[in-house]
């Protein structure tokens, strides 16, 4: 994370690094199930790392852009309990 003019990005090869190991996570996760349906899993989670990673590259890697893009809301989740 790097804030710079009072905008906030996040590093672009740590966010390809983290992606390559959800696509790992989440292939183990896939193929270690049982029932015929992970392939179909497999695909699911590939085409949403694949739109993450699309996401982070259309905002530029500025962390407010990629959350609203994202969908998450905004505030500090800890600051609602």
């Amino acid at each position: 994370m790097n804030e710079h003019n009072g905008e906030t990005w996040f590093n672009r090869e740590a966010f390809e690094e983290l992606s390559a190991l959800m696509l790992v996570a989440s292939s183990v996760d896939a193929i270690s199930g049982d029932g015929p349906d992970a392939p179909a899993r497999l695909g699911r989670n590939l085409r949403a790392i694949e739109s993450l990673k699309a996401a982070a590259e259309a905002v530029g890697y500025r962390v407010n852009q990629f959350l609203e893009t994202a969908g998450v809301p905004e505030g500090d989740p800890a600051e609602e309990n």
